[in-house]
Order: structure tokens, then sequence, then C-alpha cells
């Protein structure tokens, strides 16, 4: 005894959108995209972080450094925190 049955018209269709949906997905091309003036400012600031964060580290572990030195590392760090928190890049990218 074979449990084959046959689809019904609405199946049919269900099955029928459902590749359709599926083959009119479209591959993402890479292509040259020009960076808004915001998405710059980011940049920066990500790249300030970056190198304000060891730059405050190596002032505060020097020896011999000059006080101006371990205020402006500091001085760096704070800015770039406050500016990244401004610019909410502590916030997840959605992909």
């Amino acid at each position: 005894m074979s449990n084959k049955r046959t689809l019904t018209e609405e199946e049919k269709n269900a099955i029928l959108d459902e590749t359709n949906l599926e083959n009119k997905r479209v591959e993402i091309k890479e292509e040259d995209v020009e960076l808004t003036t915001k998405e710059k400012i980011r940049i920066i600031f990500v790249l300030i972080m970056y190198f304000a964060i060891p730059t405050g580290i190596f002032a505060f572990s020097a020896h011999k450094m000059h006080f101006n030195t371990i205020i402006g590392g500091i001085l760096g760090f704070v800015f770039a925190i406050v500016i990244g928190w401004a610019l909410k890049l502590h916030k997840p990218v959605d992909l």
C-alpha cells in the first residue's frame, strides 16, 4: 500500500511561489561605493580611538615622560571615547 497523494492547487502554488522567491534573490555585487561624510568622520574617529588608547597606556607606563604628554594621552583617550559615544560607535552593526 502506498501513501502517495496528489498535491492540491494551493500546495502547488505555494511551492511555485517559494521557488520564485528563491530565484529572485539577488547576489550583492561589489562596487566602488562613495562614503558619506558621516561615515568618513566615523572612520577618522575610530582611527583616533585606536591610536589614542595605546598612546594613553604608553604615556602612563613610560618613565621620564613630560607631564604634557601624559595629559595629552589622557585627553586623546577621553576625546575619542566621547566622540565615539556621540557617534554611537559602540552600537553593534546591523548586517
